[in-house]
């Protein structure tokens, strides 16, 4: 199982072990600029996009920086 952390912090995101990062990239991306939840919590969603960063990917814009990255996790059962 793989886990979205945010700026260092573990969230209740989760995707399928066979997930690549190539669809985690697409949901994030999807989510982060055209969802109205704001599940990231961005100050101006409008103004943000999503890009490849050192170990995951970067959501920026003028008044946001978030640090996504996935971790594999082992649930425990």
């Amino acid at each position: 199982m793989k886990q979205l952390f945010v700026n260092g912090n573990a969230t209740t995101l989760f995707f399928s072990k066979d997930s690549s990062f190539d669809d985690i990239f697409e949901w994030v991306q999807e989510k982060a600029m055209f969802d109205s939840q704001n599940i990231f919590n961005l100050n101006e969603q409008h103004s943000c996009g999503v890009s490849n960063s050192i170990g995951g990917m970067r959501i920026c814009g003028d008044e946001d920086l978030k640090e996504i990255t996935v971790e594999n996790i082992t649930p425990i059962l």
